[in-house]
């Protein structure tokens, strides 16, 4: 486990998100202020960021996760929205309930992609899965980091765009108690947004090295990720599940340049919710960006900058057992 610690001062001034220690204390937090680039300061006192409507809190320090869409990459607040193949989601029981699921099934996006599918058991803790699993995070530390193995490190954040009064979760109560538990595993990220009117709000983690400053991930030989998830959408608006990678982020400087075509088109997929327990398996091969941005020929699976899931609409979710698929 890793104590807490600041990134140094310039992470700070290079990241397009705001920093507001009001998301560490209360267990949902509203963001204030407005996009536009100038210092200013959070409810707590604390110096802030403002720039590209984004407000992000993650780990103990300020990061740049990614604008996903929306007025601060200068698309559509929906812009990538359908991104992808439809993730599919094999059934399971109640929770805490043991139970079997597989499943694969339609769900297809406008730009096209192959279905991803699944299979697996809700019997709880790590089901098992086509191939080997490489667990990235199984929340039971209970805290924001990401389960280490080196060299993988990293943390989860929470994001959303700059309309006053959105609530999103404080950062360090992100990981919560599973009541009931689902089998084994007595803790998932309990991720809620609602209030956000722009591109909508997210949380995702950042993969990092070991001193916890982000940097990219070679994930080898993985085939996809698998998590379970449950919850609800506003209208049963699918889940975005997006996966930046050096390529689609300014930091790589290979987009958002003169000539170049812009940053933060990631490679993306979608996926359903529901208020039972659901294993979904996500994978690489189905991945597709939403075509405003810099065109890649195909998602990099050595240059993953993190995981992301987002939403333009309210939502209330639970995210466990988050895992990369191996070969066996």
């Amino acid at each position: 486990m890793f104590s807490a610690r600041h990134l140094p001062w310039f992470s700070l001034l290079l990241s397009c998100s705001v920093y507001n220690d009001a998301l560490l204390g209360d267990s949902s937090s509203e963001v204030n202020g407005a996009s536009g680039g100038t210092p200013s300061s959070s409810g707590s006192g604390s110096p802030a960021l403002e720039q590209g409507g984004r407000s992000v809190s993650g780990g103990t320090s300020t990061i740049d996760p990614e604008q996903t869409g929306g007025d601060a990459s200068g698309k559509p607040n929906n812009a990538g929205a359908g991104a992808g193949a439809g993730a599919v989601a094999g059934s399971g029981g109640a929770s805490g309930v043991a139970g079997s699921g597989v499943g694969s099934g339609a769900g297809t996006s406008p730009n096209g992609g192959s279905v991803a599918s699944m299979a697996g058991t809700n019997a709880g803790g790590m089901p098992s899965l086509p191939g080997g699993v490489d667990i990235i995070d199984d929340m039971e530390d209970g805290n924001f980091y990401l389960s280490p193995k080196p060299p993988r490190y990293g943390y989860w954040y929470v994001a959303g765009d700059m309309t006053v009064g959105g609530k999103l979760p404080a950062i360090a109560e992100l990981v919560a108690p599973l009541v009931p538990a689902r089998g084994a595993s007595t803790s998932a990220v309990h991720f809620f947004a609602s209030g956000f009117t722009n591109w909508g709000a997210s949380v995702g983690l950042t993969f990092a090295d070991a001193s916890q400053k982000r940097t990219a991930y070679d994930s080898g030989d993985a085939l996809g990720i698998s998590f379970w998830v449950r919850g609800s959408v506003t209208d049963n608006t699918k889940l975005r599940v997006l996966f930046p990678i050096v390529g689609t982020d300014p930091s790589g400087k290979s987009c958002g340049g003169t000539g170049q075509g812009q940053c933060l088109d990631h490679f993306a997929s979608q996926v359903s919710v529901s208020s039972d327990w659901q294993q979904v398996t996500v994978l690489f091969s189905s991945l597709h960006q939403a075509g405003w941005g810099v065109p890649l020929a195909a998602f990099d699976p050595k240059q993953m900058l993190g995981i992301e899931w987002t939403s333009a609409v309210a939502l209330d979710v639970w995210i466990d057992d988050l895992a990369l698929m191996r070969p066996e």
